[in-house]
């Protein structure tokens, strides 16, 4: 650059390609996927649209999908739910508990997330 002048600087977008992977599909497309892991009827499949409309694919994809289900108590409205790794238990608990909180009062249910530990592998 020393001793040179710059005349005409033009800046061009760069496209990177993206894959398969890294396409977002339509809502109502992710959402027939969710319906044939879960019954769309149950309570875990209505939070988790819920938690879509409101939080997008991505979220969902990363951190929702990590977590399971323990055991869902029709008597008394409650759902035990466990994430798979440290890392989604502690990224949930501290960002997320509000938002399960009011999906699953949408449903007419409470939640309690039980605490991951590598020990306690259900």
């Amino acid at each position: 650059m020393y001793g040179y002048k710059i005349q005409d600087l033009q800046v061009t977008q760069f496209e990177q390609p993206t894959t398969v992977s890294q396409k977002q599909i339509n809502e109502e497309e992710y959402l027939l996927n969710l319906s044939k892991q879960f019954d769309s009827n149950s309570t875990w499949y209505k939070v988790r649209e819920s938690l879509i409309k409101s939080y997008g694919q991505t979220i969902d994809k990363k951190y929702f999908s990590e977590l399971n289900i323990i055991n869902e108590d029709n008597v008394s409205k409650k759902i035990f739910i466990k994430a798979k790794t440290g890392f989604a238990d502690s990224y949930i608990t501290s960002n997320h508990m509000e938002n399960l909180a009011h999906a699953f009062k949408a449903q007419g249910f409470s939640f309690e997330l039980v605490k991951f530990s590598n020990f306690n592998k259900i």
